[in-house]
């Protein structure tokens, strides 16, 4: 992949990479969120299974 130096971006590029980056943000918030969700499930079947 070339090296982009910023002087070399237009207003218009800077936009598009902008708004990508505000998409990936948006998946990883998402996914994080998964995790912890996973991770409590995880740790209530654990604690279920050892009470058992």
């Amino acid at each position: 992949m070339a090296e982009i130096c910023l002087e070399e971006l237009n207003g218009l590029e800077m936009e598009v990479m902008r708004r990508q980056m505000q998409v990936i943000s948006g998946w990883l918030c998402v996914l994080e969120d998964q995790d912890v969700t996973w991770r409590h499930k995880e740790a209530m079947l654990f604690t279920l299974l050892m009470s058992a």
